[in-house]
């Protein structure tokens, strides 16, 4: 096996693990919003009753219940992105979800009153991981580039793009 060789496999290698990384972490904030969503569609008094959120009243069912619907529909576009690694959609899922992340990590971490000391640290942890998870995300999926996942949607498994290869054709990822 010569050195472009193990060059190309190696290369293939670690974007294969790229795509996993990158689509687990997708696939585990889906899951994160289908349970948050699913708690707050169906049994909202039930979420209004924990802690981090009970020491914010008044409880109003219409609220909590859309931001349920809010929840589930982002779970759809971050479980899309996740199936489809399209770099497009993966920055905007991404992105919206930091969005929505960071003004509600923004807004508790400026209303802690109420809560033990224990809750306020934990829900703080919790929440700047809802921060932290998708910079990171966003940061891998700029770094994987166009390179190898067009490759492999047109069935080639070369790590060159289109536009390399063909200069006078576009590339919308690049």
């Amino acid at each position: 096996m010569g050195l472009r060789a193990t060059t190309e496999a190696r290369g293939e290698n670690d974007v294969t693990r790229t795509e996993k990384s990158l689509r687990a972490g997708l696939a585990a904030l889906a899951v994160v919003e289908v349970g948050a969503g699913a708690w707050q569609s169906f049994l909202p008094m039930s979420f209004f009753d924990f802690p981090w959120v009970a020491s914010l009243p008044p409880y109003n069912e219409h609220l909590i219940t859309d931001i349920g619907g809010m929840n589930l529909a982002m779970a759809v576009v971050l479980a899309g992105a996740a199936r489809s690694l399209d770099r497009g959609q993966v920055d905007v899922a991404l992105t919206a979800f930091l969005v929505y992340a960071g003004t509600h990590f923004l807004f508790h971490a400026s209303h802690l009153a109420g809560l033990t000391s224990i809750d306020a640290i934990g829900q703080t942890i919790v929440l700047a991981l809802g921060v932290i998870a998708p910079v990171a995300l966003l940061v891998v999926n700029r770094r994987t580039g166009p390179k190898f996942r067009e490759s492999r949607r047109d069935g080639q498994g070369s790590s060159t793009t289109d536009a390399q290869s063909n200069p006078t054709r576009s590339h919308p990822r690049a």
